[in-house]
């Protein structure tokens, strides 16, 4: 059971990082849609895969990281005998706190922005400036968090004895 659950680990874990990956590939592309009525479908479907991936990634390490933790008996926060595991822990602590307090709420407004824009007379002039900032905002904190995901996989694999 061990290793099905490691295996389960490491491609939630993929996911997770991907997010960032995709998220940059449709920026991107959002780019080259500026300023058409293509542009809040593209946001919409890049706020669609955000949260697919996210929930995946994110409940699928909750999930699984439960079960190895459980198996191999080491406990949670274990500082005093397995600083890396308590280091991962405790960054990913840090990564649910930025998906429940930044990403899911600014992510719920988002697409209430680009449903009304999508709606309105407008539509085939694009985003407003301030649909794009917001959308500039879950851009850098994505960043961040992808940047604490690649932390837990290096930490994970290198396990080091600090």
């Amino acid at each position: 059971m061990y290793t099905v659950f490691v295996i389960l680990h490491i491609i939630c874990a993929g996911i997770w990082f991907s997010l960032g990956i995709v998220n940059m590939l449709l920026m991107t592309q959002a780019g080259k849609k500026r300023g058409t009525a293509a542009e809040l479908a593209h946001m919409s479907s890049q706020a669609l895969c955000g949260r697919i991936m996210g929930m995946i990634g994110g409940i699928g390490i909750l999930l699984t990281g439960g079960a190895i933790t459980g198996i191999m008996s080491l406990g949670w926060f274990p500082f005093g005998t397995t600083n890396w595991l308590a280091t991962k822990q405790t960054i990913f602590v840090i990564l649910l706190i930025l998906s429940f307090a930044v990403m899911m709420p600014k992510g719920k407004k988002i697409d209430a922005m680009i449903a009304t824009e999508s709606a309105s007379p407008n539509a085939s002039k694009g985003a407003s400036s301030e649909l794009r900032a917001a959308m500039g905002t879950l851009k850098t904190v994505g960043i961040l968090m992808n940047l604490l995901v690649l932390t837990n996989i290096i930490l994970g694999e290198w396990k080091p004895n600090f």
